[in-house]
């Protein structure tokens, strides 16, 4: 009996401290900042307009917003947030929390976050590091995506009408000449499809990603074309012919 009582007072009291837990959190102050203008680097390191927020009880009644030990602003009401200009302040390293006042006059502070301000000429030179490879690459691929198509068509490699293509990277149908043809690896991704000069007419579109069996209809379909704009053989023509394989004929 007395091993029971010992147990079950070992479970009361591991609710009452799992419920003290949750109320102890639930009553805690949650802070975040989130960039309104300007550049935020991958270090912490920020530079322009910037927003905090924070957020916690039903009864919070005041904010209080600081940068170090500097009292940036306040706000009464929810949400509680503040809008702040990195220029106004010194650069360098700076921490940034907050002051939570409940209605019945408790004090909660939330974590505070670390921010390295930087000047608008370190930002600039920060995004043009990070920006010009992303340009050369992207631009890199959509030249390289334009070349292979016509260098390919100019070596003579535009197959025949009816021919079975292998679609590695998708295909689709050229808005302009109706010929099926694969996407190639390089090339801009728009909102109504593929930007890509087409390999049998050369002329640039937005091609829409087409399935398999619309594209094998295509090959067919274009084989078809191409057999009805052939021109008819006349008797005559017909005659010459067989006169010139003879000509060839063993005796």
């Amino acid at each position: 009996m007395k091993k029971l009582n010992v147990i079950f007072l070992l479970v009361v009291t591991a609710c009452f401290l799992l419920v003290s837990t949750v109320a102890a959190q639930s009553e805690g102050l949650t802070i975040g900042m989130s960039r309104d203008w300007g550049y935020g680097g991958f270090n912490g390191d920020i530079q322009g307009t910037f927003s905090i927020k924070v957020s916690g009880p039903a009864n919070l009644a005041r904010v209080e917003f600081y940068l170090d030990n500097t009292l940036l602003g306040e706000d009464a009401s929810a949400p509680f947030a503040l809008q702040f200009l990195t220029d106004d302040y010194p650069a360098g390293s700076h921490m940034i929390y907050a002051l939570g006042f409940l209605a019945d006059g408790t004090r909660l502070e939330t974590e505070k976050i670390s921010a390295l301000f930087v000047s608008k000429a370190d930002s600039k030179k920060a995004m043009l590091t990070t920006i010009v490879p992303i340009l050369v690459i992207v631009f890199g691929s959509i030249i390289v995506g334009a070349l292979i198509p016509i260098i390919s068509r100019k070596k003579g490699k535009s197959v025949p009408p009816g021919t079975q293509r292998t679609y590695t990277f998708g295909g689709g149908i050229c808005p302009k000449c109706h010929r099926p043809f694969a996407f190639q690896l390089f090339g801009m991704n728009m909102i109504g499809g593929k930007l890509t000069p087409c390999p049998h007419c050369g002329k640039w579109s937005i091609v829409q990603r087409a399935p398999l069996d619309v594209l094998r209809a295509a090959e067919q379909a274009e084989k078809a074309k191409e057999e009805m704009q052939l021109p008819e053989v006349s008797e005559e023509e017909k005659l010459r012919r067989g006169l010139d394989d003879s000509k060839y004929q063993d005796n």
